[in-house]
């Protein structure tokens, strides 16, 4: 039996659907399928992507394809962001690859497996791109809805797949993998501080999938890698697989159950020992990567292992991260109401005017819920740039005197929790009882203020 035995029945599933509906496709795909020589098998691959990308020159680019080779059109269906990043990289990966079969020369077999998985993803999407749906059991096709244009371009990003990758992992790889993650209109749109914290996890499980992959020799032969990236309701989840020996697999138990165990500070400071150690000796410290993942993540690490019969394990990894974006918080003064400006991005936050809203419970609740959501969240603690707060207040009333007074009661806590804060309390030049106002807040909250006197 074939190695990628399995992955031709998907492909075989593909031919069905597609039969009697693509006739150039269907064309191709039955070469394929008919096929055991692994050299045919990666020429048909080829010529199966050549039809799809053929047809998204037209209908995409608004052009014909003539004699324009397939990298070039890859390269401009991903720079107008036509086809999503992650289908993107499994047709660079399946050029790159499928070309020992068009220009033949040596060459590993064990290539056909990864060109047959991208090549079936590919099949998969440009089914959805063309109003189809592909049930990955059975095979049956239906027709569902008509979609805008606007909505399939980019319904890979809508499913929630970032990134899928099936193959080996070696530094040509490793690239096509990263960068086209950093490349991806997703990745872009990220929170600054939650995009840095995928991609830091993103080159750690790629690095740990290079040093403890099982390779194929001999009689062996083992699975290739996998990797997934891709967003489930708050949370961007990356999960990896690779096949690991045994040794392997006990060396990455009693790393695994010793990060497990520790907490935040614990962490850093196996952190700071093992970057000290590495320093010195020159070498990457075992386990590094895994504690600057959890870092990274401050979530448990998920893995597991599932045995295969020929005596290796695959190694499976999950870390995800809370995927958010705090807005800034933007409140318009009025004749009783002060101006807000809570502007996380900048680290800039102010409250200015006059305070006696006619709805003072509504008015304080977004500030102090927004202030919650921003402590829970952000990551902009100790040892970073400072949060500067301004508190300009010409007046405030007695009903707004209880929520201020929380106000400060929560940034007294943000601050115990380790966040770097600086307090500025402004008052007129004539104004007492701002001035002794503030004193008393500053003495009630325990947090220490900048009184700043202003010219009136």
């Amino acid at each position: 039996m074939q190695i990628w035995s399995g992955e031709i029945k998907d492909v075989e599933k593909l031919f069905e659907f597609y039969k009697g509906r693509m006739p150039e496709l269907e064309k191709e795909l039955e070469h394929l399928i008919k096929t055991d020589d692994p050299n045919v098998i990666m020429l048909y691959s080829r010529r199966c992507m050549e039809v799809i990308i053929t047809d998204l020159c037209e209908c995409e680019l608004k052009r014909p394809r003539k004699t324009e080779p397939l990298k070039g059109i890859i390269d401009k269906l991903n720079k107008e962001e036509k086809v999503p990043s992650h289908i993107i990289t499994s047709m660079d990966s399946l050029n790159n690859l499928s070309t020992f079969g068009t220009h033949p020369k040596d060459y590993d077999p064990e290539q056909v497996r990864p060109v047959l998985i991208f090549l079936t993803t590919i099949l998969k999407w440009y089914s959805r791109y063309k109003n189809l749906e592909v049930s990955q059991l059975t095979g049956t096709r239906t027709k569902v809805k008509e979609i805008p244009s606007s909505e399939v371009e980019s319904s890979g990003q809508d499913s929630g797949i970032i990134l899928d990758y099936h193959g080996p992992v070696n530094p040509d790889t490793i690239e096509l993998i990263i960068s086209k993650y950093k490349q991806s209109k997703y990745y872009a749109g990220l929170d600054k501080s939650i995009g840095t914290k995928v991609y830091a996890i993103l080159v750690e499980i790629i690095e740990n999938m290079s040093r403890y992959s099982l390779k194929s020799s001999g009689d062996l032969i083992v699975s290739d890698p996998y990797l997934f990236v891709r967003k489930q309701d708050a949370e961007i989840i990356i999960t990896a697989g690779n096949p690991v020996s045994e040794k392997g697999r006990n060396e990455l138990t009693n790393l695994l159950e010793k990060i497990s165990k520790l907490n935040g500070d614990s962490l850093k400071t196996l952190y700071n020992e093992k970057i000290s150690k590495e320093l010195r000796g020159g070498e990457r410290s075992a386990g590094l990567g895994f504690v600057i993942m959890a870092l990274r993540s401050e979530n448990r690490i998920k893995y597991k292992f599932r045995s295969i019969e020929n005596g290796y394990s695959i190694f499976e990894i999950q870390v995800s991260v809370a995927d958010f974006s705090i807005k800034k918080l933007i409140i318009e003064p009025t004749a009783s109401s002060p101006k807000v400006i809570f502007d996380s991005d900048n680290n800039f936050f102010e409250i200015s005017g006059e305070s006696r809203p006619i709805d003072v419970v509504g008015f304080y609740s977004l500030i102090l819920e927004w202030l919650d959501d921003y402590s829970k969240r952000s990551d902009r603690k100790s040892g970073t740039e400072p949060l500067l707060f301004n508190f300009c207040f010409e007046y405030f009333n007695s009903s707004s005197a209880k929520y201020i007074h929380d106000l400060f009661i929560k940034l007294s806590k943000m601050r115990s929790g380790g966040y770097n804060l600086i307090i500025k309390w402004y008052y007129k030049e004539d104004d007492e009882d701002m001035l002794e106002a503030g004193k008393e807040i500053s003495k009630i909250a325990e947090l220490p203020f900048d009184f700043i006197q202003m010219q009136t």
